[in-house]
């Protein structure tokens, strides 16, 4: 029976909003327990094939919260509670299908559109002025009534604040908790929609493109030259002599591109913070004392009172909080399968020998956000079991109808 593809845009779309939206995310936990039983039961319904092969990738993170129970005697309830949390998304991935980039790109995009939106008549000191007094009948799911949120929101779209001493200027976050999140999902479904449609500046990539630019993220104009990079690597209609100048002209783009003044302030903050724990640099240094000494099971899950014991306040770095949430060993694990599903994914894609390219900017996005055990990062990585053979001859069916279809257009003769 085939899924309706409503059903399965609303899994996406609230897997999303748990995870990212300012006006959900502190409710992530209990709304994953409520999407298990509503991911069953549609997984049921509509007769999917469930791949034990997931129970072994759920079994390193199991084990590693089991031994958090028997070392530091946590509840062992949390390792069965992670098991439903990882099955709610597996199930929902499952549901999801081969939909699953498409479905990103489409809902990044309608992001987009409402979020430029909004970014833009801000400006405008009146409108701005409503947007504030409209957020103010929003008090955001799972927030304390004596909790002072410092970014009013309605629902679509989360207002920023001028920074003081800053450049006059707000930063677009869309519906996500801050600019930086924003951008990280801007630049995957820039990837996505670029390695789905061979095309690297189309009218969607242009939208993503825009509000990139409007998050004035150092990470994601980082990461949005690796896209255009890998771009230029990839793609063999460039041939070898414009590849080069290109990845010139990009290089050379990167000194102009730092000396912008939020840019060169940010980047001088975080090095000259990199002995104090509120920095990139600096809360991969505290992680690795955490790491030194929680090496096997990760540091207890006990509502972040042995965190306080290293640092009153970390910055986020999400490359290395894999490592302390699950210890080593399941950490190297969770890159491992993430590696593995960026080939599924990139297989979609129509370029299965890249996955190293996604790979690379999921890890380099997450550096500056701690969302790599979130849902939605969970989906990444459970896309290594969303193929099976009938999708996977469905994929082949339709590269050879696009083939087919380019010869005609080019009038070259069929073998």
């Amino acid at each position: 029976m085939k899924v309706p593809i409503q059903l399965k845009y609303f899994f996406f779309v609230y897997i999303l909003a748990i995870s990212t939206f300012e006006f959900f995310f502190r409710i992530s936990q209990p709304a994953t327990y409520l999407l298990f039983p509503l991911s069953a039961a549609s997984f049921y319904y509509f007769k999917k094939r469930f791949d034990y092969s997931v129970l072994v990738i759920i079994l390193p993170f199991f084990l590693a919260f089991s031994l958090q129970h028997v070392l530091y005697d946590t509840p062992i309830y949390f390792a069965f509670s992670l098991i439903i949390r990882i099955l709610a998304v597996y199930l929902s991935v499952k549901i999801i299908g081969i939909e699953f980039i498409r479905i990103f790109i489409n809902t990044i995009k309608v992001i987009s559109y409402f979020s430029i939106f909004f970014y833009l008549i801000q400006y405008v000191p009146a409108i701005h002025n409503i947007m504030i007094s409209i957020s103010e009948h929003f008090t955001n799911l799972g927030s304390q009534p004596e909790t002072v949120i410092d970014r009013p929101n309605f629902i679509i779209y989360a207002i920023q604040q001028m920074e003081e001493g800053g450049p006059k200027l707000y930063r677009n976050s869309g519906p996500f908790w801050e600019p930086g999140l924003f951008v990280v999902f801007l630049n995957i479904a820039f990837f996505f929609n670029t390695f789905y449609h061979k095309e690297l500046f189309s009218k969607t990539n242009t939208i993503f493109l825009i509000n990139i630019l409007s998050t004035l993220s150092t990470t994601g104009f980082i990461v949005l030259l690796m896209i255009f990079i890998t771009y230029i690597i990839i793609f063999k209609s460039l041939n070898i002599q414009y590849k080069i100048l290109l990845i010139l002209i990009l290089i050379s783009c990167i000194p102009a591109i730092f000396s912008l003044s939020f840019m060169s302030k940010k980047i001088n903050d975080q090095i000259g913070q990199s002995d104090l724990s509120y920095s990139r640099f600096g809360a991969a240094v505290v992680h690795w004392k955490i790491i030194q000494d929680y090496p096997y099971a990760g540091l207890p899950n006990d509502n972040n009172k042995t965190y306080s014991k290293y640092s009153d306040n970390i910055s986020p770095n999400g490359i290395t909080e894999i490592f302390v949430r699950y210890g080593v060993i399941a950490g190297f694990i969770y890159y491992f399968i993430l590696f593995l599903s960026c080939g599924t994914i990139m297989y979609m894609l129509g370029n299965p020998h890249y996955g190293i390219y996604l790979f690379i900017i999921l890890v380099t996005l997450i550096m500056s956000q701690t969302i790599g055990t979130s849902p939605i990062y969970w989906s990444f990585v459970l896309n290594l079991t969303i193929l099976g053979d009938k999708e996977k001859n469905l994929l082949r069916l339709k590269r050879l109808i696009e083939i087919e279809r380019l010869k005609a257009n080019f009038n070259i003769p069929r073998n």
